[in-house]
């Protein structure tokens, strides 16, 4: 008997034994210092995503912060222990920082901030140079059958590339050239467009030529150009209008001269833009009747999209 109880207290003991060593290795797991490994872009504006790699940042989110320049990104995007993708502050150019809990990593190389972001690869044959004496490829027409409409090269020398399109008509409709883009980031845009509006030797062809983006639209004249029954017709239609100040000049092929559009708000990663022009022809009320046959014609090209922030 006494030799059994012996060896059940070594059994015991034994398996006591045992079980503090398990306990230990759950306690003791280790732990991956914090690096950084990259950061891309280089460069972007306020709001632009970040994307950031490097290991131990860990499984809680509420633990890590991230600044540019000492100045604290409040939208981290998508979060892992080796990935973070994080929207850029409004701060200056300077490094990037991870703080995980009590520990700091910056980056050697500086994140420059820029004032816009050129995205014109999203925009679908920009300058009309796929279809000639076609209807331009990748663009909305509403209208079909004018007399003049094609992609065609008559232009002159401050076209961009070799072709160019537009409209004429005896009597111009409701007209509009137009190119849907998703998948944008949210924010603001600029556009513009190279556009050439001209007169003729009897008198004045300008109706309400216009480059549009959603609902902000530039009238390629000066404000003095238009009545304000027809500018009212324009907010009617839920434009928000502006003025070029732009002059025509006798001439059917140039010069091609830049019309801008500016501050356009996305929301929704979606963005309609475009050309828009009503002539005598038109059954939204505009009054043109001192105007010119082919009043409300144009010729356009290429286009620019430009990224600016939130």
């Amino acid at each position: 008997m006494p030799c059994l109880g012996m060896l059940a207290l070594i059994s015991l003991s034994t398996v006591t034994i045992s079980c503090s060593g398990s306990d230990d290795d759950k306690t003791q797991q280790p732990t991956v210092n914090l690096a950084l490994t990259a950061f891309s872009p280089a460069t972007g504006v306020a709001g632009s995503n970040i994307e950031i790699t490097g290991t131990g940042f860990g499984d809680d989110q509420s633990k890590v912060t991230v600044k540019f320049n000492n100045v604290v990104a409040a939208n981290i995007v998508y979060f892992s222990a080796t990935r973070i993708i994080v929207e850029a502050p409004a701060a200056a150019t300077g490094t990037i920082s991870v703080i995980v809990g009590d520990k700091t990593q910056s980056f050697t190389n500086n994140f420059t901030y820029v004032n816009e972001i050129d995205v014109t690869a999203k925009i679908l044959n920009p300058s009309f140079e796929e279809n000639i004496d076609a209807l331009p490829a990748s663009w909305y027409v509403s209208h079909t059958g004018m007399a003049w409409q094609t992609v065609n090269t008559d232009g002159d020398a401050t076209k961009t590339g070799a072709n160019i399109t537009g409209i004429w008509h005896p009597g111009i409709p409701d007209y509009q050239l137009s190119q849907s883009i998703d998948g944008l980031d949210n924010g603001r845009y600029r556009v513009t467009c190279n556009l050439f509006v001209g007169a003729n030797a009897v008198g004045s062809r300008l109706t309400t030529q216009r480059l549009f983006a959603a609902n902000k639209s530039t009238l390629f004249g000066a404000q003095s150009n238009y009545s304000g029954a027809n500018l009212a017709i324009l907010e009617s239609l839920g434009e928000q209008v502006s003025f070029a100040g732009l002059t025509q000049t006798v001439s059917d092929t140039g010069p091609f001269v830049e019309v801008v559009v500016t501050d356009v708000e996305v929301t929704n990663g979606s963005l309609t833009f475009g050309i828009r022009t009503n002539g005598t022809g038109n059954a939204a009320g505009f009054n043109f009747s001192a105007m010119q046959p082919g009043s409300g014609w144009f010729k356009v090209d290429n286009f620019h999209l430009y990224y600016l922030g939130r």
